[in-house]
């Protein structure tokens, strides 16, 4: 029996293969800020991001920290935490004029997205991510915005954890097929709040 499984688990996947170029699966998270924002450690600040900061942050030489300059120059909105003028960790968000995954998620006109949280590499570790998120979720949304959402990849465990120490919780979960031919099929399953309640999701 276990050799016939093993057989027909390795059909299916040459099967798969044959139909399926790419698979893209997130969890959608939301919040709408009306829980505690968590009390910012001492000698760190938090503020929109400005010419200063960016300036500062076109200098570093971690490459991943870099890219938040891209989603400055499509119009994001963002955040940083920062320590004596240093940043740690920035986030940005944006509305409905600029978001593009709406066939991952769709973005009502009343909702932000929050694109990308990206932590300094010699800053990472001392969980200023749940942090940043928490500060920059209350100030997006206040008073402009009912609520924000992110997709995160499915096990990617780190931002899983770091959304849900944020006070976020998951609503959705979306299913992305890249075809051999290029073509892409998304499928949206919400989590019902009932069964998040149940399941322990957060």
């Amino acid at each position: 029996m276990t050799a016939l499984l093993t057989t027909l688990t390795d059909v299916a996947k040459r099967l798969v293969r044959h139909v399926v170029h790419d698979y893209r699966l997130n969890w959608i998270f939301a919040s709408d800020a009306t829980g505690p924002v968590p009390k910012l450690p001492e000698e760190i600040d938090f503020a929109p991001l400005d010419d200063t900061a960016l300036q500062r942050i076109a200098t570093t030489t971690d490459p991943q920290f870099r890219k938040v300059l891209g989603y400055e120059r499509i119009g994001a909105s963002g955040f940083l935490l920062s320590k004596h003028g240093e940043p740690l960790s920035a986030a940005h968000f944006v509305d409905q004029s600029l978001y593009e995954n709406a066939t991952i998620w769709p973005l009502g006109p009343d909702e932000a997205a929050l694109l990308n949280v990206v932590t300094l590499d010699a800053a990472q570790g001392y969980g200023y991510a749940p942090i940043l998120i928490a500060h920059a979720t209350a100030a997006m949304l206040s008073p402009r915005y009912r609520r924000a959402i992110a997709f995160i990849w499915w096990n990617h465990r780190a931002s899983l954890c770091a959304f849900t120490r944020a006070g976020w919780h998951r609503i959705g979960f979306s299913i992305g097929i890249v075809g051999k031919n290029g073509a892409v099929r998304h499928v949206h399953i919400p989590v019902p709040k009932i069964s998040r309640r149940r399941a322990g999701l957060r």
